[in-house]
């Protein structure tokens, strides 16, 4: 299959980086590469995605992260791949609800679900990276180890208590010269490292909250859903299915979610809203994904 457009590309680019200086980071300049991310995708046989971020003020997964995933898990299995999902307790069941929106059932031939335990997570990535072999290791809105070696919110708020460390899954992955993609919005998620520099000037808090972890391919997006449903987007270009998600979806996987208990990282409340953009914001950008790519 041909690269698609390089106008599409931006095109979705904007779409998704529009609003990314609303949490300090430039909507032009801060990386989007989505062109690279698909290259590695198409190609991959196996594929490791973890997601999941505790809000510790409600001790519940959010509503960015696992809608993201989980579209991307299931284009990917459409196409093929072993998709094999990580996360933690406090998302594990946003995680699975999301998949059943999009017809998958965690655990059928195509894509697995997986706890990541929080002691001990280090050794049980490494020891899953050895076991599945993934071609590549994607990270959707999953918090990174700071400077300090701890994870923290926007906020400033050490999650080292409740964020099992993930970071072995890149830093394995890596050592095995296995890719890695981070999909992120704010700078303190799992391979943002790559723009540490970005999120220490301009991000509040940022020289604490900056994540270290390098990863070899960075989308950034408003919200980090949107990050995934781009790459989705573009997997289907120039002349392949329509992968991306509807409107429709959209709004059941972020009420299914709410459903759940998961949260607005912003709002702190369990509603159809991710990062303080409502349910129809959230709907429009899918919409609008979808006729750029010409599928509706």
């Amino acid at each position: 299959m041909s690269a698609p457009r390089s106008d599409t590309i931006e095109l979705l680019r904007t779409a998704v980086q529009t609003g990314l200086s609303a949490r300090g980071l430039p909507d032009r300049g801060a990386p989007a590469e989505l062109a690279e991310a698909v290259g590695v995708l198409r190609s991959a046989r196996s594929v490791v995605v973890t997601t999941g971020f505790c809000i510790p003020a409600t001790m519940t997964g959010e509503t960015d992260g696992p809608p993201g995933a989980a579209v991307l898990a299931a284009a990917l299995a459409r196409l093929g791949a072993t998709v094999h999902v990580v996360t933690d307790r406090f998302s594990v069941e946003l995680m699975r609800a999301c998949l059943l929106v999009l017809g998958v059932n965690a655990g059928a031939p195509g894509v697995t679900l997986r706890e990541v335990p929080h002691i001990g997570a280090s050794a049980w990535c490494r020891e899953l990276i050895a076991r599945v072999r993934p071609d590549v290791v994607v990270s959707v809105e999953r918090p990174g180890a700071a400077a300090d070696g701890r994870p923290y919110s926007m906020r400033g708020e050490d999650l080292s208590t409740v964020s099992a460390d993930t970071d072995a899954l890149f830093t394995e992955a890596q050592r095995l010269a296995i890719p890695t993609i981070a999909v992120g919005d704010g700078g303190n998620e799992l391979g943002m490292g790559r723009i540490r520099d970005l999120v220490r000037t301009g991000v509040p808090r940022g020289k604490l909250i900056s994540a270290e972890t390098v990863a070899d391919i960075v989308i950034t997006a408003r919200v980090s859903n949107w990050g995934a449903y781009a790459i989705v987007a573009v997997l289907g270009l120039p002349a392949g299915p329509l992968l991306l998600h509807t409107p429709e979806q959209e709004e059941a996987l972020l009420r299914a979610v709410a459903d759940l208990g998961g949260v607005d990282g912003v709002s702190l409340r369990a509603e159809p809203t991710v990062d303080g953009l409502s349910l129809e914001a959230n709907r429009d950008l899918v919409g609008r994904l979808g006729r750029i790519v010409g599928g509706r």
